[in-house]
């Protein structure tokens, strides 16, 4: 199976955080994640545009790097980042492992995964009664409701059983879901161009509404496929995602509130980005960035 990533620039440089607060950190954890999947499945192939080759490929010499997303966000709204993600899904023609650029590896996909249809990272459960009063900016069903255009299928009857996958993990091996999944949300994008558009007017759809929710339900549509998660959600468990599969960091956001994470913050991440090579890249970043501000 192909490991896969990842990773435009473009929203970066245009100020989208994408979770991380400081740039050393966002490269020192893409570091280590290239350097993960390497170790456990072979070389990644990282779909990426020029100035992500350029960076990545001195992080990461090994991996394949395809140059395809130079430009891809003129035409859409970089708040929705995954977008690009997204693509890479529709271009997939076999099954595929793709991780966020913050997912590592400890001892990597299991045996019993191969006999699924989808695993991803964990669930993260529909709470109508506080979600639909627009109370959650992440979980605005009612906004989403009343968009024009949207398929039938975003009209779940029980929206209580419709569970929104966390997609820092996709270990796709059902390629029939996989293109039902990527020709609802490009449908959706068509119908309405004014929320996914470089001018867009509105906020109803954001990242994890396009990313997680439409493939959430439907799920709920298939009952019959079979799918697992790395990370199960128990009320005991701290959110922050760490086990002896893999660790997902979600950018610096929930750092603080796992010791495992911690200890790979100020041990391992503080130890990589204070590395030569990755304050000199971080040094060219920030420097683009701050030139396109101005």
């Amino acid at each position: 199976m192909q490991a896969l990533a990842t990773w435009s620039f473009q929203p970066w440089l245009e100020g989208k955080n994408l979770y991380w607060s400081m740039t050393q950190h966002m490269l020192a954890a893409a570091s280590m994640s290239l350097a993960s999947q390497l170790r456990v499945m072979g070389p990644p192939r990282v779909y990426t545009d020029s100035l992500g080759k350029e960076i990545l490929s001195r992080l990461c010499p090994q991996a394949d790097y395809a140059v395809v997303y130079d430009g891809f966000f003129d035409q859409y709204s970089t708040d929705l980042f995954a977008l690009a993600k997204i693509q890479t899904y529709t271009d997939q023609t076999q099954p595929y492992c793709h991780v966020d650029l913050d997912w590592i590896w400890h001892s990597g996909p299991q045996k019993h995964w191969r006999d699924l249809d989808l695993v991803v990272h964990g669930w993260e459960r529909l709470d109508t009664e506080k979600y639909e009063l627009g109370q959650n900016r992440y979980y605005n069903l009612e906004a989403r409701r009343h968009l024009l255009g949207l398929p039938q299928i975003l009209h779940h009857p029980n929206p209580r059983a419709v569970a929104a996958p966390n997609m820092g993990l996709v270990y796709m091996r059902n390629m029939q879901l996989n293109r039902r999944y990527c020709d609802l949300v490009w449908q959706v994008i068509r119908d309405n161009p004014q929320e996914f558009g470089r001018d867009r007017a509105h906020n109803a759809l954001n990242i994890c509404t396009v990313e997680q929710h439409f493939l959430g339900f439907l799920l709920g549509d298939m009952p019959q496929l079979r799918c697992d998660v790395v990370f199960p959600r128990r009320p005991e468990q701290p959110r922050m995602p760490i086990n002896d599969i893999a660790v997902h960091f979600v950018g610096e956001m929930k750092m603080d509130r796992h010791p495992g994470a911690r200890q790979y913050r100020d041990h391992l991440l503080n130890e990589l980005a204070s590395s030569q090579l990755i304050q000199d890249l971080a040094r060219e970043i920030d420097s683009l960035r701050q030139s396109r501000d101005n």
